[in-house]
């Protein structure tokens, strides 16, 4: 009895080994540590929050979803964050200690990434704007290939912002005294076209369109990031 309980333990030892090996070998294989999020926080384009009662486990949680490029994982309270994006702007960040930052290896000069000029931006059809990687105005991004594209089909919840940049005087419908999220909800619920872009003049001004910079380029605006209009594309689903 003695020798076959001694056989067990070290059967489970073994094998406790070899899988908690191959965990670490998924974070060095597909992960890198990413030092500007250390004690930090941020709920941009976040997927989803969960319990994990280890790194790795958190790790492999993001490795599963496709859409996941980054994950952040808080050591004390085991709460494991995945994010579409790679979160590259720690200023806006908040403070949270003993969280550590994982970024898939698509990930890298990922939208989201922080960069000084396009070159820096690996993802297709993306540019450096505002110290970030982000699409190109006219291309939506699409977390599920991992790129900013034309879309096919469009995504039911996410936008991405264009800072003083708008396509002018081709608005479906327009809306005043509202706020920015109401704006949003007014493109998602058009029901008689498909809102695919929308305007936003803070504090409350709210222009509504079926149509992005590529169907009309030459009325597009670019005031150089000065006005306090953004416009914003809706993902690709």
């Amino acid at each position: 009895m003695k020798l076959l309980n001694r056989i067990l333990f070290l059967s489970l030892l073994l094998f406790s080994t070899f899988f908690h090996t191959n965990l670490n070998e998924i974070i060095t294989a597909k992960f890198r540590v990413r030092q500007n999020f250390v004690n930090k926080n941020d709920t941009y384009r976040r997927l989803w929050s969960v319990e994990k009662r280890a790194k790795p486990f958190c790790v492999m949680e993001c490795s599963r979803d496709i859409e996941c490029a980054s994950v952040l994982y808080n050591n004390v309270t085991k709460i494991c964050q995945g994010h579409s994006v790679t979160l590259g702007n720690p200023a806006v960040a908040f403070d949270e200690p003993n969280t550590q930052y994982f970024v898939q290896t698509f990930g890298e000069r990922y939208i989201g990434d922080s960069c000084v000029t396009t070159a820096d931006c690996w993802t297709i059809n993306t540019e450096c704007r505002q110290g970030l990687c982000q699409c190109i105005p006219g291309y939506s991004f699409s977390p599920k290939t991992h790129e900013c594209k034309v879309c096919v089909q469009y995504d039911d919840r996410n936008f991405m912002e264009v800072i003083g940049q708008y396509i002018i005087r081709e608005n479906a419908e327009e809306f005043f005294s509202v706020t920015l999220e109401e704006c949003r909800h007014l493109c998602l619920n058009r029901t008689t076209y498909l809102c695919v872009t929308f305007e936003f003049a803070y504090p409350e001004i709210c222009a509504i369109q079926n149509m992005t910079k590529l169907d009309m380029p030459d009325k597009w605006y670019d005031s150089g990031g000065l006005q306090s209009t953004s416009h914003f594309q809706r993902d690709c689903a």
